[in-house]
């Protein structure tokens, strides 16, 4: 078969076929690239040897290859992929990070974009991480406290998670150690003190808050700017009406500047708490102002607008962080649970479908899918969505009842 300026002259082609062919040769050589990678990585492996700088001199040499494929066709989601899976395999996630967003603007149906992207996001700390995740992470390092100390954390977010949260904080101050890692250590402490309030919520009295300041006490000690840890401080006081000592902790916040996003975020909850929302805006637009993709500011704050029923506000949070991490099924699951509340049942409906496509055995998306269908009075798609939570999870009462609610199948 002819090929060249030539071929092309004596039989013309249409801009599509040609697209096609240039497509081809790209892929073509982008295969042979990472092939070639792939058997160089085992012979280096099978050296022996300190082979680290060899394999990051073989990943740079792929990477050059592979952009250069992706300037002759950019269209291509599998030079993206491969692409991506090369930045992966030198842990370089940063930069894989923007390559997968485009796979996933291509074929927002490829599932392995979404859960490399998700480990990316992961990887590089700038996730609303999941105990799942953690937790797999946690099997390759058992004595990483800082990993504990965010599986608690994580714990702390999930709805029945208490006393979880307590066993990984618990552990993570065992791992760090009597002298090692204040810093670590006073996030520990806080996030203790955090989950023994909560656990101690149920209980009268100022008493039962004792081993939540007794925790907090210490967080302040190693970390004497730790906004949160005032922020906490009186928010345990206010609640037992001790107004005098809680004004002077909140007075003490006043004095720490802000450092990090985290900390406009604390001040963000607490104008909120106040009703103040002029300040809790200006508080939450300073914390994007220093990181304008930090998934978990937007999540949080996001989730405060839902549980006080403006799902407007909501929306335009998970919306933003939809649009950083296009890969985070929670994420959709926000949305679709806003928009029902909001009665817009189409767009609730393309949330859960998205958020089934990067997680399709999740029980309480089949179940949420199953309200919206019912919602829109589609029936039959509600009994499907009903049972298939049932399917994963058979013990999913509101599922069972929800069923029994739907009229009678013809």
């Amino acid at each position: 078969e002819k090929i060249g300026v030539q071929a092309i002259l004596q039989n013309p082609v249409t801009a599509d076929q040609l697209k096609e062919a240039f497509g081809k040769i790209a892929v073509d050589a982008a295969d042979k690239a990472v092939q070639m990678m792939k058997a160089n990585a085992e012979m280096l492996e099978m050296s022996g040897g300190d082979s680290a700088a060899a394999f990051k001199d073989l990943c740079n040499s792929t990477v050059a290859t592979l952009k250069k494929c992706l300037e002759m066709a950019p269209w291509r989601s599998e030079l993206n992929n491969h692409l991506a899976t090369v930045y992966i395999g030198g842990e370089n996630y940063d930069l894989a990070i923007p390559v997968l967003k485009n796979v996933i603007k291509l074929d927002f149906t490829g599932k392995e974009a979404h859960n490399a992207l998700a480990l990316c996001y992961q990887r590089t700390g700038k996730s609303l991480e999941s105990a799942e995740a953690l937790l797999e992470l946690i099997e390759a390092r058992p004595a990483d406290a800082d990993l504990y100390c965010r599986l608690a954390r994580a714990y702390l977010l999930e709805e029945g998670g208490l006393e979880k949260a307590e066993e990984h904080f618990r552990k993570t101050l065992e791992l760090c150690g009597a002298n090692g890692q204040p810093g670590l250590k006073a996030r520990a402490h806080y996030g203790l003190a955090k989950t023994l309030f909560r656990k101690a919520g149920e209980k009268p009295g100022y008493e039962a808050c004792a081993p939540a300041l007794a925790e907090l006490k210490n967080a302040m000690r190693l970390d004497p700017a730790m906004l949160a840890a005032f922020f906490l401080l009186y928010a345990i006081l206010k609640n037992f009406g001790k107004e005098a000592e809680a004004a002077q902790a909140l007075e003490a916040a006043k004095k720490i500047t802000p450092a990090v996003p985290a900390d406009w975020l604390e001040w963000f909850f607490h104008y909120m708490d106040a009703g103040d929302t002029v300040n809790a805006e200006d508080a939450l637009q300073k914390a994007l102002t220093m990181d304008s993709e930090n998934q978990a500011v937007l999540v949080l704050a996001g989730d405060v607008w839902f549980r006080r029923q403006n799902y407007d506000k909501a929306i335009a949070l998970f919306e933003k962080a939809v649009a950083v991490n296009p890969s985070d099924p929670r994420l959709y699951n926000w949305l679709g649970m806003s928009h029902r509340r909001l009665k817009q049942g189409a767009k609730a409906l393309e949330d859960y479908k998205k958020a089934l496509i990067m997680d399709p055995d999740d029980f309480n998306l089949h179940y949420n899918l199953g309200r919206v269908h019912f919602m829109l009075k589609d029936y039959d798609n509600a009994r499907k969505s009903y049972n298939e939570a049932l399917r994963l999870n058979p013990d999913l009462a509101e599922a069972r009842e929800a069923l029994s609610q739907l009229p009678a199948a013809p």
